[in-house]
């Protein structure tokens, strides 16, 4: 796997950040897998040279304020989530000061995860409570608790009260929601309802 990373990194092997160059959203994406195994392998192995490539695509991220420039602009709640989780990697790892005041400039108390406009947006909880039980500001956990509260009844009437059968061509259930296409989608949006009741508290360190 090590040799597959260090051979195949291409365009991916930079240091102006995660979007330099490749259009919306779907190779983001792509992008945001990559740098995020890229920085676990980095960490599981303890190898500097993958460590020094997933850390300067992610200082450039947070040295550009790149998620900023998405605003809701198409489905990039899901981007933002993966690579995300990378950054909250490199967090554990070093410490790095930088990750948190990048999070809740990108999150702030005004942000919504609007019911419709994409699908998995409120998939960027996980960020903002992890983010919290490192320290981050009280508005993170606000925001997603805010965003979870607008979901639960569309996510309820979707997959509970009135769940779906028929996936076939054309059929309504496929016509009506982008989640119902996607078992990922399905289980990323699925499990945040569990993830946030260990932070319903306002003590980060009962959340931890």
């Amino acid at each position: 796997t090590k040799g597959w990373f260090a051979a195949g990194t291409g365009d991916n092997d930079r240091s102006d950040g995660w979007r330099h160059g490749r259009p919306p959203w779907a190779q983001d994406e792509q992008s945001a897998y990559w740098i995020d195994g890229m920085m676990r392998l980095g960490l599981v192995l303890g190898d500097q040279e993958l460590l020094a490539r997933a850390r300067a695509d992610v200082a450039a991220v947070i040295r550009k304020s790149e998620f900023t420039e998405l605003q809701e602009k198409g489905v990039q709640g899901w981007p933002r989530s993966v690579y995300s989780r990378a950054m909250l990697a490199h967090l554990d790892a070093t410490g790095d000061p930088s990750v948190l005041p990048f999070f809740e400039a990108v999150w702030p108390a005004n942000y919504t995860m609007e019911v419709g406009s994409d699908a998995r947006s409120i998939t960027q909880c996980e960020a903002l409570l992890e983010g919290y039980a490192f320290g981050g500001s009280e508005t993170l956990r606000e925001v997603c608790l805010r965003g979870l509260a607008a979901n639960e009844a569309p996510f309820l009437q979707a997959w509970v009260k009135a769940p779906c059968t028929n996936f076939s061509e054309g059929s309504s259930c496929l016509e009506r929601s982008f989640e119902l296409q996607h078992g990922v989608t399905w289980n990323e949006i699925a499990k945040l309802w569990a993830m946030a009741s260990g932070w319903m508290t306002e003590d980060p360190a009962k959340a931890n």
